[in-house]
Formats: C-alpha cells, sequence, structure tokens
C-alpha cells in the first residue's frame, strides 16, 4: 500500500518527499513546486513593473477583483494588464500565461 507523501508548503513553494519501496530496491522521491514568483523576475519576459505583478498574482490562481484589490487598482485596469500580458506572451488564456511564467528560467 502507498504510504502519504510528506508535504511541506511554504509562502514560496511546495516540497512532496515519497518513499517508494519495491521487492528490492527503495527510492526517495523528493519534488518541488514553486507555487509564488517574484514579479520582478518576469520583467524580463518584455512586461512593464505593473504587468509583472499581475501575471505573479494571476500565476497564484487570483482573479482580477482579488488582485485589484491587492494592487489597489480597480479589476478594469487589471483585465486591461491581463490583455497587454497575453499579447506579450503570445498567449490566450491565464493558464496558459500561468504556466508561461513559472516555465520563464528567472522565475
Amino acid at each position: 500500500m502507498p504510504q502519504r507523501p510528506l508535504v511541506v508548503e511554504s509562502e514560496a513553494g511546495r516540497l512532496e518527499v515519497r518513499f517508494l519501496r519495491g521487492r528490492d530496491r527503495r527510492l526517495l522521491v523528493l519534488r518541488e513546486r514553486a507555487t509564488r514568483i517574484e514579479p520582478r523576475r518576469l520583467e524580463s519576459l518584455r512586461l512593464t513593473r505593473r504587468q509583472a505583478e499581475v501575471l505573479a498574482f494571476v500565476a497564484q490562481g487570483k482573479a482580477n477583483g482579488e488582485i485589484a484589490s491587492l494592487l489597489g487598482i480597480s479589476p478594469n485596469t487589471v483585465a486591461r494588464h491581463v490583455e497587454a500580458i497575453f499579447g506579450a506572451l503570445g498567449v490566450q488564456t491565464r493558464t496558459a500565461a500561468a504556466a508561461a511564467a513559472f516555465a520563464h528560467p528567472t522565475a
């Protein structure tokens, strides 16, 4: 029976530790996943500082209204930033934009 993994969460990421046991071998699997991106690292994607901030929140799964509250701007302004981000990244969805942010080598 597989054991449940040990999961350690922090603000910046998640570490999952699994111990797998076979008949003649044992394996320890570590899987690290970032859950937060520093906005300044996204500016190299040809984004403005504000667009990088918005993309970092989009990558965390936050909605436009929530991003607007966090940044002290209107939801319409967030929507305009999101559209500009899509254009800069050549994507059409928030999921694709988030994937691009996490795939960015300096993120």
